[in-house]
């Protein structure tokens, strides 16, 4: 005879009082989950990767890891890091509460919404964090009990690399505690979640689940998500929904500029002894506000680009913001040496801007526009012919010329989260467009040139010079 149905709840109750005593929270999970979950507690490596599709319930997952972490381990720090502010309001701030309904009252947290932290009555608190928004980077120096990387393929990829290897990697040295990076595959190509993904599985250290894997989701419910989704040989379905790392290659704007490629580009090189710079801007109200500084090396007929600035959001649209960043890097590279121009785009709000700008002593030219595509080109032919050098300090440039995708009617770069509009990409092309190569920038009387070579030019004759020259002088009859 079976037991009344509210002993054997009240018998659930007290069993799940202890579980939660124990940080031990797997009864929550689903099947796919648990499966996530007990490999990642068997792995021994520092990295624990997982790639899955859409909807698996991996954030769920996650958060659950991040409360019995802190239950477990009395006066720690776990650090979960999302690619956007919005993500952790909307999602995983959600979840957690969603987890924790019923947490006994003495274990459970409280949330503080000014600090993004959750502290928990035992000393542990979760601490919150969003690469968008600086905040991932002001975690540096604390030691991590865990650290995790939600929807990584979903930030950039440069600051995504950074984040784990140069921010929680170190805080869990002395912890040996593991970090958790998780995601869907990229939309953009070459991002560096893929690279941890490979590496994890050469270790052992990695997951993937697909679609299928979803005990949530019936056949039928799958079927119509993948017809949704242009069929199974799509990419949207290949990658979202069975965690297949590819890229339509038709959207990929810079094809050329590929891992091997970079190698050769992206290097600090000496300057020529004579050159004109430029600056060039993309301005942006919704999308981010980028300069870019360079150089056109007239001998070696190679465009370097030195420095770059990044400017997020329209509170830092302000011109004394942009002029301040502009003079300050100038000096920076160039001391007093003025740029032969300084260039901008033709519409509306890059003239409002120059405008302004002009007020601080910051002339700006509108360049010509031959369209997005041709810029694009020559963009492509110029990093294919190794004439398109990048300081390795551009790291943004970098990161945004590796992951630029055009939007679906190939008139404009897409919007991605982790790189906006692009739009260091689009102020080198007003740049590109618009650099006077044919101007030779060596001084007449200082330098002349044999083919492709610069040499002093002699201040005065040799003594040797002057003999053969009186040798065969041409003597006037008398």
């Amino acid at each position: 005879m079976q037991p009344p149905v509210q002993e054997i709840s009240a018998i659930q109750m007290a069993a799940r009082e202890v579980l939660w005593r124990q940080g031990q929270l797997r009864w929550k999970l689903h099947a796919a989950q648990k499966d996530i979950y007990d490999s990642f507690y068997a792995t021994k490596g520092k990295r624990f990767v997982i790639c899955c599709s859409r909807r698996l319930g991996k954030s769920f997952l996650l958060c659950l890891l991040s409360i019995e972490t802190a239950i477990r381990n009395p006066d720690s720090d776990i650090f979960y890091i999302s690619p956007t502010k919005t993500q952790v309001k909307r999602v995983i701030e959600k979840l957690f509460r969603k987890i924790l309904l019923d947490c006994p009252e003495d274990l459970r947290p409280v949330w503080h919404s000014q600090d993004k932290v959750f502290q928990f009555p035992n000393g542990s608190t979760v601490h919150m964090g969003a690469i968008d928004s600086g905040r991932a980077d002001a975690i540096r120096g604390s030691d991590a009990a865990l650290g995790i990387v939600d929807e990584a393929g979903f930030a950039n990829s440069a600051y995504v690399e950074d984040l784990v290897n140069g921010i929680l990697r170190p805080m869990t040295l002395l912890t040996k505690s593991p970090i958790i990076i998780a995601s869907t595959p990229a939309k953009t190509p070459r991002h560096s979640f893929q690279k941890f993904y490979e590496q994890a599985q050469l270790e052992g250290c990695a997951v993937h689940k697909t679609v299928w894997d979803n005990p949530l989701l019936t056949k039928e419910d799958i079927e119509e998500e993948m017809a949704a989704s242009g069929g199974e040989n799509s990419t949207v379905w290949k990658r979202e929904f069975l965690g297949q790392f590819c890229v339509d290659e038709e959207i990929i704007t810079f094809p050329e500029f590929s891992l091997e490629r970079q190698e050769q580009l992206v290097k600090a090189v000496e300057r020529p002894p004579y050159f004109d710079c430029y600056v060039s801007i993309d301005v942006g109200m919704k999308d981010a506000t980028a300069l870019i500084f360079l150089y056109y090396d007239f001998r070696a007929a190679q465009i370097v680009v030195e420095g770059e600035g990044l400017l997020q959001g329209i509170k830092e649209v302000r011109s004394d913001l942009i002029a301040d960043l502009i003079k300050t890097k100038e000096k920076e590279l160039w001391g007093e040496k003025k740029p032969y121009f300084r260039l901008r785009d033709y519409d509306a709000g890059s003239a409002i801007m120059a405008n302004e700008l002009d007020q601080h002593g910051l002339q700006f030219v509108a360049g010509e526009k031959d369209g997005v595509e041709a810029g694009v080109n020559e963009i492509r032919l110029l990093i294919k012919n190794n004439l398109l050098i990048i300081n390795p300090s551009c790291v943004n440039l970098i990161s945004q010329l590796s992951a630029c995708v055009w939007n679906n009617a190939r008139t404009s770069f897409d919007r991605i989260d982790g790189y906006g509009h692009f739009d260091l990409c689009a102020a080198l092309i007003i740049a590109v467009r618009n650099i006077r190569r044919s101007r030779n920038p060596y001084p007449s009387d200082k330098y002349y040139t044999d083919s492709q070579f610069f040499y002093d030019q002699p201040s005065s004759k040799t003594n040797a010079a002057k003999a053969f020259e009186q040798l065969f002088k041409v003597r006037k009859p008398d």
